[in-house]
């Protein structure tokens, strides 16, 4: 198992998920971030991607694995979603 990083616990905070976003295709984690020792805070929207390669660059912090995380909960609510509007277009298109 890979060390989960707590050391810089000032340098990412992950606020939210937002599954609106995601399923629209836009970042969809907000996390905030400090590049100078939590002096000054900024925040920015992440894909999966973005958040991938920030434990890449700054290692296993424990906020970027929440944002991941919070994007494989999504891709079950995103499931969710679509299995229901399939069901529902579905009984739009019946001529039943």
């Amino acid at each position: 198992m890979e060390k989960v990083t707590t050391g810089e616990a000032s340098r990412f905070v992950f606020d939210e998920y937002n599954p609106n976003r995601d399923m629209r295709g836009n970042e969809a984690a907000r996390v905030y971030f400090s590049d100078d020792n939590g002096q000054s805070w900024e925040w920015l929207w992440m894909n999966q991607l973005d958040i991938r390669r920030n434990i890449m660059q700054f290692g296993r912090h424990q906020e970027l694995i929440k944002a991941l995380d919070a994007y494989k909960k999504g891709d079950w609510v995103k499931g969710q979603f679509n299995h229901t509007m399939d069901a529902e277009a579905k009984k739009c298109l019946s001529t039943e």
